[in-house]
């Protein structure tokens, strides 16, 4: 995520690329990410803990995925076969409780980047993210992820803990309930990973005297993910990507290409259907899990008319790592 916008444009025009800045502008979108909660201040967002979601609320499951047959098949000829995800893929599962923000807080933070007129997403209440790591890490399919959308207030809510019989349940040796971490949006920018790209191409392919390389290092510095400021999340704006771009694995799965994990198909990179989806979260799981996950990241990702109407349910998880 990128701090200042004016800094990086800057910044990226006295390195000497032969680009137009026009080009990078209009590649930007604001953001916003999360910075470690400063002692002794109200946390806008949360990681891990229990979920607070309104009063009588269970601990989410998801139910018997489909296809477990042709994905047994799939495990079963192609790796070793797993018998605890075999047996997951089949029968309901717990979610992990991930993540949840303050709709109003991160509304805030775009506002700062952005009209206030462009945010997307209600403007009261919190999203709760879950994960079900085990099946979630072999298929992108829309049950593997939850997305709730609470909009009580906070003295409506409560702490809901996991059932004992859950507290065992498989899920790549990631605990029921995560540690908990306080975190602060903060408003920042997102650049179109492409267009980075080639920024990256062109800086390899130039002979950079000292002045141009001291640039070259502001402007790496300006772009570098320092997770130690922002701990490697963000929302809206644009994916950063560890294969291919995220919203195209969930437009392939909404078109009915990714549901067996047999067929690893997915649209063109010009298919219409990859339009028009919002970044909820992307989650770096090796900071949201305090390493279960060395790896990693979780997008999840919404249509913009679902965002709208608040059908939070039509959200895609989709897992990446390198």
């Amino acid at each position: 995520m990128i701090g200042s916008k004016e800094a990086f444009l800057a910044q990226t025009s006295n390195a000497g690329f032969p680009v137009d800045i026009s080009v990078i502008d209009a590649a930007m979108l604001p953001s916003a990410g999360f910075a470690p909660a400063a002692p002794g201040s109200r946390p806008t967002a949360r990681f891990g803990g229990l979920p607070h979601l309104a009063l009588g609320a269970e601990w989410p499951m998801r139910g018997p995925l489909p296809h477990a047959a042709a994905f047994g098949e799939w495990i079963g000829g192609s790796r070793d076969p797993d018998a605890s995800a075999l047996a997951n893929w089949a029968s309901p599962a717990p979610f992990r409780f991930l993540c949840e923000y303050d709709l109003a807080a991160a509304r805030e933070a775009f506002a700062s980047r952005a009209e206030p007129a462009g945010w997307p997403l209600p403007d009261q209440g919190r999203l709760s993210f879950f994960w079900e790591p085990l099946s979630g890490s072999f298929g992108q399919s829309r049950q593997n992820g939850l997305v709730i959308w609470t909009r009580d207030p906070v003295d409506g809510l409560a702490s809901v803990e996991p059932p004992a019989e859950l507290v065992g349940s498989p899920g790549l040796a990631l605990p029921m309930v995560l540690p908990e971490r306080a975190a602060q949006l903060v408003p920042g920018w997102s650049i179109d990973p492409t267009v980075g790209e080639r920024l990256l191409e062109l800086a390899d392919a130039q002979r950079w005297s000292e002045s141009e390389n001291e640039a070259l290092g502001d402007w790496l510095e300006a772009n570098e993910l320092d997770q130690s400021d922002w701990l490697g999340h963000s929302l809206l704006g644009h994916e950063i990507a560890l294969q291919s771009p995220p919203r195209y694995a969930a437009a392939s799965e909404e078109a009915g290409l990714l549901d067996v994990p047999v067929e690893w198909d997915s649209l063109e990179f010009d298919d219409p259907r990859a339009d028009g989806w919002l970044l909820l979260l992307q989650i770096g799981l090796p900071h949201a899990t305090s390493g279960a996950f060395d790896e990693g990241f979780l997008y999840f990702l919404i249509r913009q008319e679902h965002a709208a109407r608040g059908a939070f349910e039509s959200a895609y998880a989709i897992y990446q790592q390198t």
